[in-house]
């Protein structure tokens, strides 16, 4: 705790300690009361339905003490709107978060730093495939990833916070992947390895003297702990399966209608991926090019062959099929 919240803390007639998105080292929770003085736990009902909380907040000064920034959880956010709508007056008083941690820890540039991605317990047949689909997106852009391993299996916020172990991570990872292949749009997005062969950075007890930092594929890093990130680097998981997108241009574009169809089922690093392009004439005045190939290649990825130039278009006609080649190189990124 910063001096300022400590000080604060002390002054207030009432202290809660929020007990479900962190969880305080055992050795801190015990002096914690040495520290600031007598205080209670607060679950997550207690928390998002804060009607107990802001009563007593109305007549007296109340402090709720959380792990970490305050401000990173969607809870407090709502709590502190709470405030301001009944007219209880409140202030933040920021503490260092984790992922600021994490980040430095790992190693990685923080600019390069993609969306980041929570991986929730399984409840019962719920497993939403987002984290996952998150984890591609951030790769599809070069960047990397921070994941923060849940805290509650039950999902309720009610009883102490369980640490999900890397394992679990690992495990809960492979079952999104075989529902991602098994959904009804098919594979939404296609890996290059294994989920256990990934590369990434494991992070437990951060800020504590057990802190833990190793890095190595993802089915070797197990190790024991109170809590963990994982760092993923860009370019360590996922890679797209549509490598190479276009669209075709010419300066007058009236009735024309461009279709684009995959030939290549599998697009990945090493690959070469051919597209057939159908150019539709909807009006009543034949068209023809020449028609320029504009290029949207992420990665590096580069044309190998277009079909001969120009295309023409009959009217109320199609242009026959058309057909674009391009290469995504092996070894990129």
């Amino acid at each position: 705790m910063t001096e300022r919240a400590r000080s604060v803390a002390r002054g207030c007639s009432k202290r809660y300690l929020e007990g479900y998105t962190a969880v305080l080292p055992q050795r801190e929770e015990e002096r914690l009361e040495s520290v600031i003085g007598p205080w209670e736990r607060l679950m997550r009902d207690k928390v998002e339905k804060p009607v107990e909380l802001l009563a007593s907040a109305r007549s007296e000064a109340v402090a709720l003490l959380v792990v970490g920034d305050p401000m990173q959880a969607t809870t407090h956010i709502d709590l502190e709107a709470r405030c301001a709508e009944q007219g209880i007056g409140f202030y933040v008083i920021p503490g260092l978060s984790v992922t600021a941690l994490a980040v430095s820890l790992s190693g990685m540039q923080s600019y390069r730093f993609g969306r980041q991605v929570t991986l929730p317990f399984a409840v019962g047949d719920y497993l939403p495939t987002s984290p996952l689909e998150m984890l591609c997106n951030n790769f599809e852009s070069g960047l990397h990833s921070l994941v923060l391993l849940d805290l509650d299996p039950t999902g309720m916020g009610v009883e102490r916070p369980r640490p999900m172990s890397p394992a679990e991570a690992v495990g809960l990872l492979e079952k999104m992947v075989e529902r991602l292949e098994g959904g009804e749009d098919g594979l939404r997005a296609s890996l290059e390895r294994p989920v256990r062969e990934w590369s990434g950075i494991l992070l437990s007890d951060l800020g504590t003297e057990q802190e833990r930092v190793l890095s190595g594929q993802r089915g070797d890093l197990d190790v024991s702990g109170r809590a963990y990130l994982e760092a993923v680097p860009a370019g360590a998981s996922c890679a797209t399966q549509q490598v190479c997108a276009f669209s075709c241009h010419m300066s007058d574009t009236t009735d024309l209608e461009v279709e684009k169809t995959a030939k290549s089922a599998d697009c990945k690093p090493g690959s070469t991926c051919t597209y057939t392009i159908t150019m539709s004439n909807t009006g009543a005045t034949p068209r023809s090019g020449p028609f320029s190939i504009r290029e949207l290649l992420p990665n590096g990825a580069t044309f190998v062959s277009v079909s001969p130039l120009p295309w023409t278009c009959a009217p109320d006609g199609a242009s026959p099929a058309n057909d674009v080649v391009c290469k995504y190189p092996p070894g990129m990124p």
